[in-house]
Parts: C-alpha cells; structure tokens; sequence
C-alpha cells in the first residue's frame, strides 16, 4: 500500500500501477476496505470504474 502510494506521487508509473491494481484489488477490495482506500487515495477512484 505504501508503495503505492508512493508511486502515485512520482506520476509516471500511475497508469501501470493501475492496470495492476485491475489485476490484484478485486482479491482485497473488500467492504471493510472499499471505504477506507477509497478516502485514503483518491486514484483507486479510477480502478473503481473498472471493478
């Protein structure tokens, strides 16, 4: 997670990280956490469109 965080400062690596994210968020895209990274980072915003 913090890690990609990171990334997401740096920019560049934003668009692969998240045809990752496509990948490997449904396994932990859980209610509990939905809410939680969803405020936390705002570019799982875009992912969400795609889940």
């Amino acid at each position: 997670m913090i890690r990609d965080e990171r990334a997401m400062e740096n920019g560049p690596h934003q668009k692969e990280l998240s045809e990752l994210e496509r990948l490997y968020r449904p396994e932990v895209d859980l209610p509990p956490y939905r809410g939680v990274n969803f405020l936390r980072t705002p570019r799982y915003n875009k992912v969400r469109l795609y889940l």
